[in-house]
């Protein structure tokens, strides 16, 4: 399935969410800490869409250990692309939950 085309069920919409809600605490459950400190490390990566259709991608797999088989099979920079892709999305999505309390 590709990500142009992909069908989501809840039930992977819903593990993304625990998932990301725990990144957000500072828990990667699919990601290596070393992974995570290569990617920031590493010079900026050229603007593109890849890391949102490799985390369309990711997000398609039903299993968490399905993912990290995923994510541990990316080249190096697609992974790089890919972690800095969903940090963003779980630092968005924190910054819009402070701003719902105010």
């Amino acid at each position: 399935m590709s990500a142009t085309n992909a069908t989501v069920t809840q039930e992977q919409l819903d593990l993304v969410e625990y998932l990301m809600a725990h990144s957000a605490q500072g828990f990667h459950a699919l990601f290596e800490n070393e992974w995570i400190r290569d990617a920031y490390r590493a010079p900026s990566l050229r603007k593109d869409q890849r890391g949102a259709v490799l985390l369309a991608r990711m997000i398609e797999i039903p299993s968490v250990r399905g993912k990290r088989f995923f994510i541990e099979n990316l080249k190096t920079s697609e992974r790089r692309q890919l972690i800095r892709v969903y940090l963003s999305v779980v630092s968005n999505a924190g910054e819009e939950k402070d701003q719902v309390k105010h």
